[in-house]
């Protein structure tokens, strides 16, 4: 499915549940210059309308995809919606810890941390245990009853490659 044209809610349903990605790309240009309006006459910066629209699409596909939820109230709605209740929750708790100056960096992997609860359950998992937890491809061979620590380095490049892809997809 191409996404060229408008497409009604049930039909971008239907394609979050196929997991076709380019769902995330249509509803993001769909809602981009909604969400950029109102973050921006609020105070925002551009990085604010990437983070919160991507947070908003990202909450919305984990919702129709593990609860097998029919809204009841247009996409667009439930997205505007979600971005004006955490943008202003993350304004305040900026406010809040205003001394936290966050680097480039952290910052990077605040924005990643969402784009990363898209995953499956195994790649999250593999991905935390292998860069958050220091695991070697050995023991998650072990842990997972793989034949060779190979077959463990597939699947953390497989998992990795799931993650960039939702990055550039959202990101481009």
């Amino acid at each position: 499915m191409l996404f060229k044209q408008s497409y009604t809610d049930n039909i971008i349903i239907e394609q979050i549940r196929t997991l076709n990605k380019e769902a995330l790309s249509y509803l993001y240009e769909q809602n981009f210059i909604t969400v950029h309006n109102y973050i921006s006459s609020h105070g925002g910066a551009d990085t604010d309308v990437l983070e919160e629209l991507s947070g908003a699409i990202i909450r919305l596909w984990q919702k129709i995809n593990k609860e097998n939820y029919i809204p009841d109230v247009p996409l667009e709605k439930l997205i505007f919606t979600s971005v004006r209740e955490n943008f202003h929750k993350h304004r305040l708790d900026k406010t809040t810890r205003h001394d936290e100056e966050l680097t480039a960096d952290e910052e990077l992997k605040h924005r990643v941390m969402h784009l990363y609860e898209v995953l499956d359950k195994q790649s999250k998992e593999l991905l935390h245990l292998h860069y958050f937890e220091g695991w070697d491809a050995k023991r998650i061979a072990e842990k997972y009853r793989l034949k060779t620590p190979g077959e463990a380095e597939d699947l953390i490049i497989a998992a990795r490659q799931k993650l960039e892809q939702i990055v550039k997809i959202i990101i481009t």
